[in-house]
């Protein structure tokens, strides 16, 4: 199976919880990335969607993601650009159909959207939002959902009346370039997460694991659900020294209180010499695993190095 790579964006200014900073914040380096990326094949960028910097350290910077989006995609020409994921709460459904057609519209067919439930509470009452408890998260997500696909393939105006949302001849204009609409990648892992990937989404997007992990989690997710999605996942990347060398910096720096996400971390992770990161991907090629997003150590080193030394491999 042929894998395809995507860049998470240097937003926070590192990929490591807790972490000190180790990489640069600002829009010019990040322009950096993403047309090295684009020169070398990647598949496509992608920016968190977040209003406080959880990663580093909340007074670190932290950009309003569709402004760099769409500044992003009037500067590159074929690369794909998406969310890993975007937050219902912060803007209504038919105000985020209206921008998904519109930056889809900008980009020539090239966006990607991305969404989840959200799980920073500390966000949402910093910038007053109501946060909500329990099973409300998934309920407001399912009819936000509905209400996206609706706005995004209805050929002329529509309306809806549903629990949390509303809409009356609600008419889209533009319309998205790809048709029926631009691909939904679903990200999470609960049961809920998995029912609405299943549900509406043409890319279930989970946290990286293994690849034997991997191979478990879709496994699952197609013995409940059906075989019918494509299949995304984030990993963390640094290409350089070899493998035990940057898995005890790693160590160092993971500040995580669960023994498990550190293994998951590490087990995911596509760190070491060029021939270490190739033989680590054959093993997830080998799965029914359709894309990897790199969350990379030092972005444009690593960018650069992947895409000359390690993803030539995999075309």
């Amino acid at each position: 199976m042929k894998l395809r790579f995507g860049v998470a964006l240097p937003v926070y200014g590192g990929w490591l919880f807790g972490s000190p900073k180790t990489d640069e914040t600002s829009f010019e380096y990040a322009k950096k990335v993403a047309l090295k990326a684009e020169e070398l094949g990647f598949d496509s960028i992608w920016i968190p969607d977040h209003l406080l910097n959880r990663m580093v350290d909340e007074r670190e910077y932290c950009p309003e993601s569709w402004v760099w989006l769409s500044a992003l995609a009037a500067l590159t020409n074929s690369i794909r650009l998406g969310h890993m994921v975007l937050c219902p709460a912060f803007r209504s459904p038919t105000l985020v159909a209206k921008m998904i057609a519109t930056l889809d519209d900008l980009s020539g067919g090239r966006f990607n959207v991305g969404i989840g439930a959200c799980n920073f509470r500390r966000e949402f009452e910093a910038y007053g939002y109501h946060w909500p408890e329990g099973e409300e998260r998934y309920n407001v997500l399912a009819e936000y959902l509905e209400v996206i696909k609706r706005a995004l393939t209805s050929p002329e105006g529509f309306s809806f009346k549903g629990k949390f949302f509303s809409a009356s001849n609600c008419i889209l204009n533009p319309k998205p370039v790809q048709k029926p609409r631009p691909p939904l990648w679903i990200g999470g892992e609960s049961p809920r997460m998995q029912e609405l990937a299943a549900k509406y989404g043409d890319v279930w997007f989970f946290y990286g694991d293994s690849p034997e992990g991997v191979d478990v989690k879709i496994r699952r997710f197609e013995e409940t659900w059906g075989p019918s999605k494509k299949y995304a996942m984030t990993s963390r990347l640094h290409v350089g020294r070899p493998k035990a060398e940057i898995e005890h910096n790693f160590k160092r720096h993971i500040r995580e209180a669960d023994p498990d996400v550190v293994r998951r971390i590490l087990s995911a992770a596509i760190i070491g010499t060029p021939d270490e990161c190739i033989k680590k991907l054959e093993a997830f090629a080998n799965t029914r695993l359709d894309y990897i997003i790199l969350m990379p150590y030092h972005t444009l080193k690593d960018v650069e190095r992947f895409g000359r030394e390690v993803m030539p491999s995999f075309r």
